[in-house]
């Protein structure tokens, strides 16, 4: 690539931030998470007792951003009161085509509940809930994708529909923030 390429490129990312700003502002992005209240529909089985869930996509060997964002979800579904702690549901959707979520899930908190879907349901869902991710750039590297923690409420008196809360974008992610979030969803 020529020194005009690397200019251009630096210049686009520069140009692109920048019209983020504002928009993450008007909207309080900046805060860490943003509520966004909408109605999804879930390509796999919820407990019928979980009225809240914590949802979280990533993949079965992951090195390094999935441990230690699962690590976080750990010690945040820890503080929640004990009294409300069976009406909340956590849910690591696997994003790769191998491997088995529920067992990787297993080493970070036996609670957790981990889930395989197909190559199209995983791409559909993900695309309803603003999520990405892209192939490794060498063979056998890491995946790309999001490490957002969503929050989801079950619409009351219904089994099988639910809304997408807040979605918690930074790291760590704001245990307090997560954890008031919870409590009102569990209202």
């Amino acid at each position: 690539m020529k020194v005009s390429h690397y200019v251009v490129l630096f210049f686009s990312i520069v140009f692109i931030l920048l019209l983020g700003f504002p928009i993450m502002s008007l909207t309080g992005v900046d805060s860490g998470g943003v509520s966004l209240h909408e109605k999804i529909k879930l390509p796999f089985k919820v407990e019928d007792n979980k009225s809240v869930l914590l949802l979280y996509f990533g993949y079965v060997g992951c090195p390094k951003i999935c441990p230690a964002s699962l690590n976080e979800i750990d010690n945040i579904y820890k503080k929640i009161d004990s009294k409300h702690k069976d009406r909340v549901g956590v849910y690591f959707v696997n994003l790769k085509n191998s491997g088995n979520a529920q067992e990787y899930v297993h080493h970070f908190n036996k609670d957790f509940v981990g889930v395989d879907l197909s190559p199209v349901d995983r791409m559909k869902f993900m695309n309803s809930l603003h999520a990405y991710k892209s192939d490794p750039v060498v063979k056998g590297g890491e995946l790309y994708h999001t490490s957002y923690l969503y929050l989801i409420k079950r619409i009351e008196e219904s089994k099988d529909e639910f809304i997408l809360e807040n979605m918690y974008y930074t790291h760590p992610y704001d245990a307090k923030m997560v954890i008031k979030d919870l409590k009102k969803g569990l209202k």
